[in-house]
């Protein structure tokens, strides 16, 4: 979790932040920052570079702000990132109703298996150089869970998402508007 940037750059974008909606204010900046072809954007690769922070406690805070990042996709503008979220969400839909199908002998489970190996190992390698870069390697055996569980919390989030049903700072959001409830 850490973004560097000039202070004139910030200044130059400060009213892409979209201060009406809760949260999201390093995201619409860094598209916003990403339109303007001068600048760059590089990751930073040191590992003294990377600033921790305290994750959510339990699994409904872990979902709740993954709802409440959802939320906000609305308002994206980047087309790279609207086509790969909106990859992510068909993708992850296909898998829930693949599951659901093979259950209920609607569609050969074979397929859904194959489905599923062709994501592990597209997943897989995706993640693994993460993996690698935290020294986290040794949570690689944890991919099958993961290829199990990430298309329901996918659309867990994806629908919260679009219902804002989160809460933020002691404030329960509900609706199509980011008006506190």
């Amino acid at each position: 979790a850490n973004l560097a940037l000039t202070r004139e750059a910030f200044m130059q974008y400060t009213d892409h932040l979209k201060p009406d909606i809760p949260s999201g204010d390093d995201i619409f900046l860094l598209h916003a920052l990403k339109k303007n072809k001068e600048n760059r954007i590089t990751v930073m690769k040191n590992p003294e570079s990377i600033m921790m922070t305290r994750g959510p406690e339990t699994i409904y805070d872990f979902l709740n702000q993954r709802i409440r990042w959802a939320s906000k996709s609305r308002y994206y503008r980047d087309r790279l990132t609207i086509f790969l979220s909106l990859l992510v969400l068909l993708i992850n839909i296909l898998l829930v109703l693949g599951a659901i199908t093979s259950l209920a002998a609607l569609f050969d489970p074979k397929y859904l298996l194959l489905f599923l190996s062709l994501k592990l190992i597209a997943d897989s390698l995706l993640l693994t150089g993460g993996l690698n870069y935290f020294g986290w390697r040794r949570y690689s055996f944890l991919f099958p869970v993961y290829i199990l569980l990430y298309p329901f919390y996918i659309l867990i989030a994806g629908i919260g998402g679009l219902l804002n049903l989160f809460s933020w700072k002691n404030r329960r959001y509900f609706s199509s508007s980011f008006t506190p409830q």
